[in-house]
């Protein structure tokens, strides 16, 4: 077929990675749960295995997140030094 654009599910994916690279990233548990809105021990629960898949809502914001998180920062210019 043509056309088509397949999208992993949020089922599919793996939440504790996710969770684990927004920590390298500088996330705290804490920081993730205020940004997508959820509750620190449903977090908690992703990242440790004990949920493995969140609601859709919380998934798609983890995603969001995670993207958001991991994009190519912009450079900055350089100050001009003053003569």
């Amino acid at each position: 077929m043509t056309g088509i654009n397949f999208t992993p599910t949020i089922a599919a994916m793996n939440f504790k990675d996710l969770l684990h690279q927004l920590k390298e990233l500088g996330y705290t548990q804490t920081a993730v749960a205020q940004a997508v809105g959820s509750p620190i021990s449903t977090i908690n629960d992703l990242a440790n295995g004990k949920t493995e898949t969140p609601s859709f809502d919380l998934g798609t914001a983890l995603v969001a997140l995670h993207a958001k998180a991991s994009a190519p920062k912009p450079k900055r210019k350089a100050a001009k030094e003053k003569a």
